[in-house]
């Protein structure tokens, strides 16, 4: 071959391979773990392929697997919901019109942002979308934006023959499977999905934002906490009077981590947690984590513990953690690197899993049912130093 003719091959081979799937470039990076919503949509849309699950008739109504295309819309203007092209030819679409249900399976390793972990690594999101497969209306908007949809994306469609008699389906989602983190799957309705600001995740910061800025626009009142060593030593104060004894809270001190998920059981010993934090937080940052902690225990449903004494010195470590990290780190942890936690999120104040599953590991935000829940959401200045005064 001469090699003119082979460098015109080549150049034909390398254009028709770009030109089969316009896959989005992964202009934005993948979302917090924190933020179910964005991380799915994020997946959806990254993604060109998945597996389409529907029930099988001919296999006795068993699930029915199949690799296809898809889109959710034109680059940077998805809008979530899956649209395909599929002909009845196929046992697919052939499942779903006698059959609507179907889901949808899409993973991140293909994008190639797992690294070098197993598919099946939480940290490697995937995500299930169920519902209904169905035809998209002829010659209406949607099919319109549907054809629009997955013609950008997969430009080879447009050739496939129309002897096949082709058809835009789309899948109605009535259920999200999505795993992006450790903890198992992260509880997401459609409406949260299809209109991920509205996720809960979100407003919990932007009312942290809020408060920290109405603190910064009023004076604060300057009070000032006298401390005996180098080091700030916050105690754990749990007294809860039973047949005239105090009951207090018994774990290590950071050196062994509490337990993630759930507070610990408490026993009639006396005990004590000792939380070491290197610098006194400011005023300022105290009174913003002081009026977020009230209005996110309002929000959430939840109230503080029965001893204000727990409160104080975890929102006193909060502040504290705002002050030197930039965030509000959970105070109740070991951290082998804090700084790369603050920046990694997973547990900054409200952490994942107390706006997952209301699982709040330093007891400030407690569910009514909680043994040692109190009935009070909201904590003074006052009351703060008074608990904190003679740590």
């Amino acid at each position: 071959m001469k090699p003119v003719s082979f460098l015109l091959c080549l150049i034909f081979l390398v254009v028709g391979f770009r030109e089969s799937v316009q896959g989005r470039p992964l202009s934005v990076s993948k979302p917090d773990p924190r933020n179910a919503a964005a991380t799915a949509r994020w997946l959806v849309a990254q993604n060109s392929w998945g597996v389409l699950n529907t029930i099988s008739s001919e296999l006795g109504g068993a699930p029915f697997g199949n690799v296809v295309s898809f889109s959710d819309g034109s680059p940077n203007e998805g809008r979530g919901i899956p649209y395909f092209y599929l002909t009845a030819l196929d046992p697919t679409a052939k499942n779903a019109l006698k059959d609507g249900r179907a889901s949808l399976t899409v993973s991140e390793y293909p994008l190639g942002t797992c690294g070098k972990i197993d598919p099946e690594n939480p940290t490697c999101a995937k995500l299930t979308l169920t519902g209904k497969l169905k035809i998209v209306e002829e010659k209406s908007d949607e099919a319109q934006y549907a054809k629009s949809a997955l013609f950008t994306k997969h430009p080879e469609m447009k050739t496939w023959p129309k002897s096949h008699k082709f058809q835009f389906f789309k899948l109605e989602i009535e259920n999200i499977f999505l795993i992006d983190w450790f903890g198992g799957p992260k509880p997401l309705t459609p409406e949260q999905y299809l209109h991920p600001k509205t996720i809960e995740s979100q407003s919990s910061f932007l009312l942290l934002e809020a408060v920290e800025s109405e603190v910064s626009s009023k004076t604060l009142q300057v009070w000032s906490w006298k401390l005996s060593t180098a080091t700030l030593l916050i105690v754990w104060k749990l007294r809860l009077q039973s047949a005239q004894e105090t009951m207090t809270l018994q774990a290590s001190s950071f050196a062994v981590g509490m337990p993630a998920l759930a507070p610990p059981r408490l026993g009639r010993s006396r005990h004590s947690c000792v939380v070491r934090a290197k610098v006194e937080p400011l005023d300022k940052s105290v009174e913003i984590m002081r009026k977020f902690s009230e209005q996110y225990a309002r929000r959430s449903g939840t109230y503080f513990c029965v001893d204000k004494g727990v409160t104080s010195v975890v929102i006193k470590g909060l502040a504290d953690h705002k002050d030197s990290l930039g965030a509000p780190l959970c105070p109740c942890r070991h951290y082998d690197d804090k700084a790369a936690e603050a920046a990694q999120g997973f547990w900054n104040c409200p952490c994942v899993p107390m706006r997952e599953r209301k699982e709040c590991h330093c007891m400030l935000f407690l569910t009514p049912e909680n043994d040692f829940a109190g009935t009070d959401q909201s904590i003074s200045l006052e009351e703060i130093r008074e608990s904190t005064a003679n740590m």
